[in-house]
């Protein structure tokens, strides 16, 4: 059952300027209705529940105007004018006046979006409808095994290879040392591991989670021969089941897959294919990532059908336009979050993955609650096939509309990176921001084996360097080593103390998987948003020599074995100042970590704690660690601590009086001993810089 405002929608007066078309004339008549039996009001009511709760009927008095409109939402961040039901457009093409979606959002007069007023229904029309002219939006498939599902994945797999000028075309290239060969859609014989031996020809990658309780089926020296025999289907995890059939069914002969195509008890063979994870995946013609299962185990389909399911009861209800002579059908269905492309999971918070996703030309990903594609072109997902929403600036691909040092093609820069404040010529300014903008996402995510962190990363640390020359140590880059080290873990880091990783001044040497959400915090504090772009580093440290030992000879990029750096420059005593306030440390507040406080703003905007207790010559401090966690002495004060200058920070926004931040690593004594200058890493100040005058030089090695 439909009421009169919902049983046929005229998408004429959804289209009318500053008005729409007009539904209830309150949220009060709206659960009226719905109680009575509506349907669709019902949603609209319903689908408030996720976002704080179901309003009351009587939440909208003292609002003022109460009718409730539908109309595209061309910013849905902000309200204009009445209560609006509104009938949300995000993302309409230049070149297509359809609607993407409809949702129902409630907002105030004047005000941002309050959650408490949200509410999501998501429209979607079949291919075939008439109305399809007029809404982009598609119904998800039963199953994302349907063929549907397959068919739409082909589409997108041809699209990109026939009209993506920036993505990659098909080509035959050398396969990685191993693959699964899983043959032909129409075959009946068992997968096997193949031995490429120079073969040639297109391979599909897997990325997905291995678990924590039990590891995927394995390759090792013992069995290497017995699955070069065969892989039986009825003996792979299901997760592995599920990607064979995809391989086949998408046409392709080959899948590489981490655990099978890597010797996992062979150190050598693991070296000698970590190296080469940037070739296996950027040259890859397809990346399957399996977002949300949480081990090998649980397959692809079955975690891929869960939210699913949830989305496949919608409401029906008649539209029609008078202008363009078309009559048609639209299902409503409960919309998860509205701007929320994509659903991630499990998978997102793992580290190797991060590099899989940026340097695969192409992912095919299987979330809970849909398939959704990504390019170097273009994202999409099931519910929104045939949208034109670029790629090229989102999710850290925008490296590769960067040339590699020594092409000649011209540079394709976003036009909304471009800056006349940006320091460094533009090139390398956006490079450098690339590669902050990528630890700071990689750092919080989990890895099985901690001396993985640097491997896990490598594949992108190489396309840096192919676009640079710069010269990579351990997570840092030598030419802009200054900058590198600036790093705040902010108290939230743990080191290990049975493996070695990396230096203590390498961001690597640091666990932050139990740091929370990584939006939460930012390794590199002053890079927040775009203020890393307009900011100048004036080096005051002079870094002589930077040496790194790593397991796989003659590769910068493997595993870390040892290394230290020697720098000299100026120093101070962590207790020095005795009548200046105690430094604040960033740390753990009732359980829950602060937010980075960064002293550039602070001096800024005037923002002190309590307004006016955090003077101008407040020291902020960030550890690496929290005091006493690493089975050290909490009291700081005893441990023969000195502040190393590094660098300063000058904001271009500030005005002319504005002095700036001075860095400082903070440094102890590896035996104990002030006057050894052996040191290492144990956090970072950032000290005004009207105490930076007059400090004693000194030459230290730090490890």
């Amino acid at each position: 059952m439909l009421c009169n405002f919902c049983a046929c929608i005229n998408i004429d007066q959804v289209y009318t300027e500053n008005k729409g078309y007009e539904h209830h004339r309150s949220y009060f008549d709206l659960d009226v209705s719905a109680d009575a039996g509506c349907e669709l009001c019902d949603l609209i009511r319903r689908s408030q529940g996720p976002y704080g709760g179901i309003l009351s009927r009587d939440f909208e008095q003292g609002l003022g105007h109460n009718q409730i409109f539908c109309r595209p939402v061309k910013n849905h961040a902000k309200a204009g004018g009445l209560i609006r039901l509104f009938f949300a457009q995000y993302g309409r093409q230049k070149d297509d006046d359809r609607l993407e979606s409809l949702c129902f959002v409630f907002t105030t007069a004047g005000e941002y979006l309050p959650r408490k007023y949200s509410h999501f229904s998501q429209s979607d029309i079949g291919a075939d409808d008439p109305a399809a002219a007029l809404v982009r939006g598609r119904p998800l498939s039963d199953t994302c095994s349907s063929e549907a599902c397959f068919s739409l994945a082909t589409a997108w797999i041809e699209r990109c290879l026939r009209d993506h000028l920036t993505c990659p075309k098909a080509s035959s290239t050398n396969l990685p040392t191993r693959v699964i060969n899983v043959g032909s859609s129409s075959s009946d014989e068992e997968p096997f591991l193949f031995l490429s031996e120079g073969h040639r020809g297109e391979w599909v990658t897997l990325s997905h989670c291995w678990g924590t309780t039990t590891l995927p089926l394995q390759t090792t020296t013992q069995n290497l021969d017995q699955n070069r025999q065969k892989l039986p289907l009825s003996e792979l995890p299901l997760t592995f089941r599920d990607a064979v059939m995809i391989t086949r069914r998408l046409g392709y002969q080959y899948l590489w897959i981490d655990s099978l195509c890597i010797l996992q008890d062979s150190r050598e063979d693991w070296l000698s294919e970590s190296v080469q994870m940037r070739y296996i995946y950027s040259k890859a013609i397809l990346n399957i990532a399996v977002e949300a299962s949480r081990d090998c185990n649980e397959g692809i389909f079955r975690q891929g059908n869960i939210e699913r399911q949830l989305h496949l009861s919608p409401v029906k209800v008649d539209c029609y336009s008078s202008s363009r002579n078309i009559r048609g059908s639209m299902y409503f269905r409960q919309r998860r979050i509205m701007g929320d492309r994509f659903t991630r999971g499990p998978l997102s918070n793992r580290a190797w993955v991060l590099q899989e996703e940026i340097l695969s030309a192409r992912v095919l990903r299987y979330s809970s609650e849909q398939l959704t594609w990504s390019c170097r072109s273009i994202e999409c997902d099931e519910e929104d096939p045939t949208t034109n929403n670029t790629n090229s600036g989102r999710g850290g691909k925008e490296i590769f509309n960067i040339s590699e040092a020594g092409e000649t093609r011209s540079t394709v820069i976003p036009r909304s990176a471009r800056s006349n404040a940006i320091e460094f010529p533009e090139r390398m300014s956006l490079l450098r921001r690339w590669w902050y903008k990528v630890v700071d996402d990689y750092s919080c995510r989990r890895i099985t084996y901690v001396n993985d962190r640097l491997p896990a990363i490598s594949g992108l640390a190489r396309e840096f360097h192919v676009r640079t020359g710069y010269q990579y140590k351990a997570g840092l880059w030598q030419e802009d080593m200054h900058r590198g080290l600036i790093w705040s873990a902010t108290g939230m880091g743990k080191r290990s103390s049975s493996e070695y990783i990396a230096p203590s001044w390498s961001w690597a040497s640091v666990d932050f998987t139990e740091c929370g959400e990584r939006s939460f915090r930012t390794l590199y504090p002053y890079r927040a948003g775009w203020e890393f772009s307009f900011s100048r580093l004036t080096a005051d440290a002079s870094i002589e020599q930077v040496c790194i030992r790593n397991a796989y000879e003659g590769d910068a990029f493997s595993q870390v074995t040892s290394g230290y750096l020697i720098i000299s420059g100026e120093w101070r005593a962590f207790d020095h100042w005795k009548d200046l306030p105690r430094p604040f440390f960033t740390r753990k507040f009732n359980g829950q970590y602060q937010r980075d406080l960064h002293l550039t703003e602070l001096i800024r905007q005037g923002i002190f704690l309590g307004k006016d207790e955090r003077p101008p010559t407040q020291i902020v401090c960030s550890l690496d660690c929290e005091p006493g966690s690493d089975n050290q002495n909490p009291d700081l004060s005893s441990r023969h601590i000195i502040y190393l200058k590094i660098g300063r920070i000058f904001d271009t926004y500030a005005s002319d009086d504005y002095l700036g931040v001075l860095y400082a690593l903070m440094l102890e004594p590896t035996t104990g001993h002030a006057d050894i200058k052996e040191f290492k890493r144990i956090g970072i100040a950032q000290i005004p810089d009207e105490l930076s005058e007059s400090w004693p030089t000194c030459r230290v090695k730090i490890i």
